[in-house]
């Protein structure tokens, strides 16, 4: 019995308006300003999520908070000290509550914020928790496929935060020393006091990269069966027509690593279909026989038909 690569049921998630409609950008931050002013999604009165510029200037990407219906999701203010925009939803992932809105030219300043390609931070990798003045430190703590007894379609983030009770937030980002965004805090209620669960900046990556290039998003799908019986990654199918078939993939290839990311185990590619963006060019190295192989495949959309 083997299972699928990037060939699971898809999260749910609605492309509800037309990326044409906005097709001008909001303007950029003004050069040279040390603290740029928060973002704010405001759903309720007293819900209000940070937003970050996310790909275009005039895209947005937000955390739609526990107590909104999703059915009421549609037009979100969204504010920046005194200025204000209308965002219309294009995107929306009711699992994981993550949307991202557009605002029509001239309203909010923003710079798109650097997004990081790694969908496996290390244990201990030092992050930021930041938004405007406020800053703690955080680390990675690890990766959740599961919680307190509930399967998560994609994995989490876990992170440490101190002080999170006084400075995090839902929807805050976490960034890496080098300054790019590694995930969105999405979940404070943990055991512990001080950690959290955060939506991986590599999802958000793909969700962006598709919907410049498709108008929308879905899983990524590659065509390569493993052995659900065996945590070695080894390919024990290669389906016809599809993206690994024309590569060149071969049964009995091992992956040893995805995108630069070492992958030790099979359960290391089981979020590759939400971290990889379609038509994009993945490096895959391999083991074939005895010898070290690098494989470029490209991901395309799964099929209605792609399944196990």
């Amino acid at each position: 019995m083997g299972i699928l690569i990037a060939m699971f049921t898809p999260v749910r998630v609605h492309l509800l308006t037309s990326i044409g409609l906005f097709t001008t950008a909001i303007g950029a931050q003004a050069q040279g300003e040390a603290h740029p002013k928060p973002i704010f999604a405001i759903w309720a009165e007293s819900a209000k999520v940070p937003a970050l510029c996310v790909g275009r200037p005039h895209w947005f990407v937000t955390l739609v908070p526990n107590e909104i219906e999703l059915d009421e999701v549609d037009t979100i203010s969204l504010k920046s000290g005194e200025a204000e925009a209308d965002g219309k939803v294009i995107y929306l992932d009711e699992s994981r509550r993550l949307c991202v809105l557009a605002v029509a030219e001239g309203h909010l300043r923003a710079n798109p914020v650097p997004l990081t390609s790694n969908p496996f931070p290390r244990a201990g990798m030092k992050l930021t928790c930041l938004y405007s003045n406020n800053t703690c430190r955080s680390l990675v703590a690890g990766k959740d496929f599961y919680y307190r007894g509930e399967a998560f379609t994609i994995p989490f983030l876990r992170v440490r935060i101190t002080e999170a009770e006084k400075v995090c937030r839902i929807g805050m980002p976490l960034l890496s020393e080098k300054g790019k965004i590694v995930g969105l805090v999405s979940d404070l209620d943990l055991e512990l006091d001080n950690e959290a669960h955060a939506i991986p900046a590599a999802q958000i990556r793909k969700v962006i990269l598709d919907l410049e290039r498709f108008e929308k998003s879905a899983p990524s799908w590659v065509g390569l069966s493993f052995h659900d019986q065996s945590s070695t990654p080894v390919i024990i199918e290669v389906k016809p027509d599809s993206p690994a078939k024309e590569a060149g993939f071969e049964t009995g290839d091992v992956i040893i690593s995805l995108n630069g990311s070492e992958i030790e185990e099979l359960i290391d590619l089981c979020d590759a279909p939400f971290n990889l963006p379609v038509g994009v060019p993945a490096k895959v190295v391999i083991l074939r026989g005895l010898e070290e192989v690098t494989i470029k495949v490209t991901p395309s959309f799964l099929q209605a038909s792609a399944t196990p």
